[in-house]
């Protein structure tokens, strides 16, 4: 199971979103939190650590409809020497949104 909470602090021109989330799948336990900035309504910085075991820094860019991720984990854990840090990229379509009162619901990016 998992559970994610965060918050969001919006400004003139940024967006801070403090956050965690916790996973468990049987014997394994991952718990990370960070920051993510949000400039402009488009670029997407995020800083974050992992259970001892990395930094991740993440940046994105997001229209109304694609998301583009790029995260690098660098290793923290005795296993520093070993390893030379791992890259990931993301894509996100965003192909529907449903307009409520208030806010969208919808497809979900970790840029939303």
């Amino acid at each position: 199971f998992g559970i994610q909470f965060g918050y969001t602090i919006r400004l003139k021109k940024i967006s801070i979103s403090p956050f965690m989330y916790y996973v468990q799948q049987q014997n394994f336990q991952l718990l990370t939190g960070g920051v993510s900035v949000l400039f402009l309504k488009h670029i997407n910085i995020a800083l974050s650590y992992r259970n001892n075991d990395a930094v991740i820094l993440n940046l994105g860019y997001q229209n109304k409809l694609i998301a583009i991720n790029y995260s690098y984990d660098v290793t923290v854990s005795r296993l520093y020497g070993n390893t030379a840090g791992s890259h990931e990229v993301g894509l996100a379509l965003k192909f529907w949104r449903v307009k409520t009162k208030k806010r969208f619901i919808g497809v979900n990016s970790i840029f939303s």
